[in-house]
């Protein structure tokens, strides 16, 4: 590929975080001195904020045209110019919702009649080095390399405040529209460098079977199987920890809960839900948050629901700390645990199951004889809300940074770099 210019003058990237509803695009000017410099892990990626914005998808025919339309919101004035320009992009990396084909470099997405491809991207917004596409969980990943995990930082909460160990695995998991998970490591040949890089990968452990852990949680599955069965979503007999942990999970399980005791229902919920769609579980979770119990905002179903949903978040939680052994840091992102840290940190011992305890941090750390080693976990909760954003400006500045570090070795301006 053919650089403009030479490796002594400011460069742009464009990075977004693409979700089914909304992309979020930024661009940002890095100068040669940052983008030639050792990437810091636990500070946000380098680079100067040109112009930030956020749509909705449903506005445009394709995710061209938002790229487009954002770029001519980003020009600039030109004193060799007579008309303002927009600016030139030399690096792109997007966080898409959906599985990414990354022999393709391409998306299709599953709830909105888009197709990304990077290569037709690149060209058609003129940008000069590569457009990568990732995973949005894969962004996160990347992500949590530049969070600040000091104490007192302001961008993680320790849920359990041990050493993190460098150059260990690191991974993320995160309860949403789905369960999400993700890690990272570092290979062993950069163990030694100085500053080891990390690199993420795709995991669908949310969709993994539902491990329920008391008499009521087996009669939740029982319950989910035969109405997915009757509904034809069903697969061979198995329900996943998304069914639980997500925020239809919440709906799924309130509804469960009402058809074995309806007549702890309360009409003011119903029609707060009603009015409230798809977003229905922000009710729910309103009313069965701890701190409304003994409350008139209380409700005994979205209490129940909300220890279930905890619960079963945590045992996952607990279980991928397992397989993974992240003692680098097992970071909780997305909104649910971010607005509710007090519920996270929520536990009651159970009235009818003797030595079980309700609750996220409970049923994280009931792993038997593996208990000890999740302790040996560092486990955070993400307070910042643009971790993808971060991740996806990562990556797109180690692709610039790549280039940088060949025209310095070619040292020809300007220069052909394959």
């Amino acid at each position: 590929m053919i650089f403009a210019g030479d490796k002594d003058q400011d460069r742009c990237i464009l990075c977004g975080d693409v979700g089914g509803t909304n992309t979020r695009l930024r661009l940002l000017r890095l100068t040669p001195q940052e983008i030639s410099g050792a990437e810091v892990a636990g500070i946000p990626p380098p680079g100067t904020t040109i112009i930030e914005r956020k749509y909705l998808n449903q506005d445009f025919e394709a995710f061209e045209d938002v790229c487009h339309f954002f770029l001519k919101e980003a020009v600039y004035a030109d004193s060799n110019h007579d008309t303002p320009r927009t600016w030139p992009v030399s690096a792109a990396c997007f966080a898409v919702a959906g599985p990414v084909d990354t022999s393709l470099n391409r998306v299709a997405f599953t709830n909105r009649d888009w197709v990304i491809d990077g290569s037709l991207l690149r060209e058609r917004l003129e940008i000069e080095g590569e457009v990568r596409l990732i995973n949005d969980f894969v962004a996160n990943g990347y992500g949590i390399l530049t969070l600040d995990v000091s104490k007192g930082s302001s961008e993680v909460y320790a849920l359990h405040d041990v050493p993190p160990r460098p150059g260990a695995p690191v991974a993320c998991v995160g309860a949403g529209t789905g369960f999400g998970m993700t890690y990272a490591t570092c290979p062993a040949a950069a163990l030694a460098a100085p500053k080891p890089l990390y690199d993420a990968f795709a995991s669908e452990g949310g969709h993994t079977e539902f491990a329920p852990r008391t008499k009521l949680e087996i009669e939740l599955l029982e319950h989910l199987k035969q109405e997915y069965l009757q509904r034809g979503l069903l697969i061979n007999h198995r329900i996943s920890a998304e069914r639980i942990v997500s925020g239809k999970g919440i709906r799924a399980v309130y509804e469960f809960l009402k058809t074995k005791w309806p007549e702890e229902k309360r009409d003011d919920v119903e029609e707060e839900m009603e009015k409230l769609g798809d977003n229905a579980s922000a009710a729910i979770a309103q009313h069965g948050n701890p701190d409304a119990r003994d409350t008139p905002a209380s409700c005994w179903l979205c209490q129940t629901t909300m220890e279930i949903f905890w619960s079963t978040y945590g045992s996952e939680c607990g279980s991928a700390a397992l397989k993974w052994l992240p003692y680098g840091g097992l970071f909780i992102a997305g909104g649910i645990a971010q607005k509710n840290l007090g519920a996270v940190q929520y536990e009651r011992a159970s009235t009818k199951t003797p030595g079980h305890k309700w609750g996220f941090l409970p049923a994280y750390f009931d792993k038997g004889r593996l208990t000890s080693e999740v302790k040996k976990v560092p486990l955070y909760v993400v307070l910042v809300d643009d971790l993808g954003q971060r991740g996806a400006q990562l990556v797109a500045i180690r692709s610039l940074r790549h280039i940088h570090l060949q025209l310095e070795a070619c040292d020809v301006n300007p220069c052909s770099v394959a």
